[in-house]
């Protein structure tokens, strides 16, 4: 079963989320700062991490250059309040972002976005291995 880590400080969101998405195909993990997740990153390897960009201390753009450094093949999804051009930017040039999302998002949207990274994953190893 494929895992996603869900990353952000309001633990409200993170726990209807992981309500919302039970019956999904993939296993929810939940890490309420960037300094956790990275813990959770270094003893497991995730095929999904969802982060949210204005975070304590650590951001999402820097946890995502972290994951991207350090798993690089784990497909990441930035989910923010931030609207800002740069913000996205950074995302996707720092941290390699596969897709930002806006909050607030529909969980089923958010789940479209997992399953498109997971599909996106698979297309990718299924490439690397035929060669």
């Amino acid at each position: 079963m494929s895992t996603v880590l869900m990353v952000d400080d309001d633990m409200r969101l993170l726990c209807g989320l992981r309500r919302a998405m039970r019956n999904q195909p993939f296993k929810i993990f939940t890490a309420s700062c960037a300094e956790l997740a990275i813990d959770l990153c270094k003893r497991h390897v995730f095929d999904v991490i969802v982060a949210d960009h204005q975070m304590r201390k650590v951001n999402g753009v820097e946890l995502l250059r972290w994951i991207a450094a350090n798993s690089p093949g784990t497909v990441r999804i930035m989910l923010t309040g931030s609207a800002e051009h740069q913000t996205k930017l950074d995302a996707q040039t720092i941290g390699g972002v596969f897709r930002f999302l806006q909050k607030p998002s529909e969980a089923s949207e958010i789940a479209n976005a997992i399953k498109d990274g997971l599909a996106s994953q698979l297309h990718i190893h299924q490439k690397e291995s035929s060669i």
